[in-house]
Formats: C-alpha cells, structure tokens, sequence
C-alpha cells in the first residue's frame, strides 16, 4: 500500500494520477515513502500529484483514505506534508511543486486541528495554529510534536519555492514544541520530558512511562519517554534539553534497555539513529543491528507491518543507511549484507559493499574517496554511486568528530527537475 487507484474512481478526473489505500501515512511517511523514492520513485510522484487532485476534489486530504473515502480522524500530525517534503527536498522531477505546496499551505493554515477536521469556532482545534501548542486534551503531546515536523515540512518546501515569509513563519512555529518541555519532570533518574499543559500553562500529572494506547491518553500509541525523542528537526535541542552528549547517551540506551521506548511501533523508528548526533555513532550502528536481529524473526515483526512500515525499517537496516524522513539526510551505520545492488529505475545504480567482520564501521568510501562523517545528503547518491565498509568487532571513533548537520538554518533545497 498505497495501490495504483488511476481512473477507478468517478469523482476524480480518469487521468489524474490516484492513489489509494493509505492505511495510513502516519505509519509510512518514516521508512516506507524514503525507500520507494529509491525504488519506485513513480509511486512517490503520482502519490504526491492525487494528494493535489484529492485537495482539489475533497478540500481535505487526510492521512487515511481508502477505496475513494477520506478518513478525518487522524492518529498524529497532517503527515501528508512530510511525504511532499521528503520528495522535495531530494529533488523528484514530475510533480507540480507549487500546487503539492498549496495542499501543505492548506494543512498549515487551516488545519493542524486535533480532532480531525478543520473547525474555526473550536478554540482547542485552533490552539496549535495560534500558539504553535495544543493545550491538555486527548493525545495534546503528540499531536504537538508531530504538528510541529509538519511545519517544519512545509518550511522547506516554502523556502524552495522563495515563499520566505511562509518559510519563516512555519519555521518559527515548529520549534513551540518546547512550551511543553517540563525540565524538572522527573523518571527512571532522568530530568526533564515533554508532558501535557493547561492553557494555563499549568503542567498535568502524568507518569512519563504512562502507555496511551490509540485515541487515548496524552500520546498516540506510546509513552512521554517515546516521544520525548521525537524531535526529528531539532535533534541537537534535544542533546541540549536532556543534559549534553553523555547524558543524553545514557538515557537514549536507558530507555530502549529497559523497553520504554517502544520498537514496535512507528513513533520509535528514529530513535536508535539519534546516537549520531552525540558523536556515537557506533551506538546507532549497534542498537539498529539489536533490534532488527531480536525484535524481527521468521515469526514477523514487532509489531503490525502497517503497509510495509516495518518491513521498510528492516530493509533500510540491511543496507546500513537510515533516513531521516522529511530531509535529505541519512546516517551511516554500514550494512548487514556483503554486498546490495540498489536498483534506481529514475537514477544509477546504488551498489552497497561491506568487508571484515562485526558490527562498527572502521572506515568507509563515496565512490573511492575516503568518508570520514556518518552521514550523507541525499545529492550525494545521486547518479550511479558505490558505498564501500570495511567494519570491526569492536566500537572505532570513525565519524564521531562531524556530526549531523544542524536542521537550523534551513539548506537551500532549491528547485527539483
């Protein structure tokens, strides 16, 4: 999922693109959309044109829309953004960028409204577009932090287009997430979380290693340890907010240790690759090989593939490169495989080589040259491209010294083809 719906459904134009059954982006904008964009970029591309077409019928394009029917009920952010936005920013050609933008500009402007629809008279839908926060109600948290990587989403791609007071005013809203940072909640010997708040900005009682379940509880399907991670624009916030590098560290192996942050479900899927920004990168590296070789079986997954989700997750640790979905970044932690032929139909070969034994890069190579960091940008793959490891059995220094770029100020994402 999502399937080829073109010309089957009467209340669309026959030869727009449309496609159908999103059960639901929430779950594949992360691991799913990223991989087609390697592998079947023209899923990515008509997907993105019937999400114009949808808008254009329907005034509405929510993230779960299946046999022609819209779903409003949505379980985080408007996500449909962040699939727009990782198109974009890795430059796919074939898409009307101005018209995918008016749909992002739409959610930005007259959604991000928690309950699903788009209401002007309900002060609480409308909370997140006026203050950049939503006030303590059902799943308030979540719907915060993802509404803020939506507009971070949107700002990328206003920028590109040279809309920059779009682009500043989106920016500014995605980092509000932070009214919600509780420094002094205390857990499991660890400072500060993010939790709910009253318009008042009074801060509501809640265990951080409370589980909401769906459409309960102040987070969509996982805890405020989960979620406190998910930051995927300001990472290294987060570094600073949880007490620097080390700290950090300690708290990130903390709570997958001790299962708090939760693997089996999609709101976890970055959390393993954020070491990278605390100059460890040999601790993503190991923490991917951990969960794909205890927690994926010949039994199934962790949890519900939800439409290739998991499975993507598992094939992205296979090659050894893992995207941060929504950007144009992906970090390194050298693959399972000796070798990975990537076929690109829209772009050259991606050939993955891996030598020597264990789980940590010692070095590396783009094309022959020596890779000292790890992590690249997507351009940087672009045209037939050869990724080389030579790995070790026991932890290297190779890429602590550069971490990831900083998602502030935003990179100049240009124009795609």
């Amino acid at each position: 999922m999502p399937r080829d719906r073109t010309g089957e459904y009467a209340q669309y134009a026959p030869t727009a693109p449309m496609w159908d059954d999103h059960y639901a982006i929430w779950d594949t904008w992360r691991t799913l959309f990223p991989l087609m964009e390697f592998l079947r970029p023209a899923m990515v591309r008509g997907t993105i044109q019937s999400f114009i077409e949808r808008q254009r019928m329907d005034k509405i394009v929510p993230d779960t829309f299946i046999a022609g029917h819209n779903n409003l009920r949505e379980q985080g952010g408007n996500d449909i953004d962040n699939i727009v936005a990782d198109a974009y920013v890795k430059k796919l050609g074939g898409v009307d960028w101005p018209a995918a933008y008016a749909v992002m500009k739409f959610n930005a402007d007259q959604r991000r409204s928690c309950l699903g629809g788009h209401s002007a008279n309900n002060p609480v839908e409308n909370s997140y577009r006026t203050q950049g926060w939503v006030p303590a109600i059902t799943m308030s948290a979540s719907y915060t932090l993802e509404y803020a990587y939506n507009d971070f989403c949107a700002a990328q791609v206003a920028a590109g287009l040279g809309l920059t007071r779009d682009a500043e005013t989106y920016l500014a809203r995605s980092q509000k997430w932070e009214v919600l940072w509780n420094a002094n909640q205390e857990s499991e010997g660890f400072k500060g979380f993010v939790m709910p708040r009253t318009q008042a900005r009074e801060w509501t009682p809640l265990d951080p290693k409370a589980y909401g379940g769906s459409w309960k509880g102040d987070f969509y399907e996982a805890s405020s340890w989960g979620y406190s991670f998910f930051a995927p624009h300001q990472i290294d916030r987060l570094v600073e907010l949880m007490g620097g590098r080390e700290t950090f560290v300690r708290r990130l192996e903390y709570g997958m240790n001790k299962g708090l942050i939760d693997f089996g479900n999609e709101p976890a899927f970055l959390a393993a690759q954020l070491f990278h920004y605390a100059g460890r990168p040999d601790l993503s590296a190991d923490w991917a090989r951990k969960i794909t070789g205890t927690r994926y079986t010949l039994k199934g997954y962790p949890g519900d593939d939800d439409s290739g989700a998991m499975s993507s997750y598992c094939i992205w640790v296979q090659l050894g490169l893992f995207p941060n979905a929504g950007q144009d970044l992906y970090y390194l932690n050298g693959p399972l495989v000796a070798h990975a032929a990537v076929q690109r139909p829209e772009d050259g070969l991606l050939e993955i080589v891996r030598s020597g034994a264990g789980n940590y890069i010692a070095s590396a190579t783009l094309n022959g040259q020596p890779l000292t960091r790890s992590w690249l940008r997507h351009a940087e793959l672009k045209g037939t491209a050869k990724l080389s490891f030579v790995m070790s059995q026991t932890p290297t220094d190779w890429g602590r010294s550069t971490p990831p770029p900083k998602s502030f100020p935003l990179p100049d994402a240009g124009t795609p083809h």
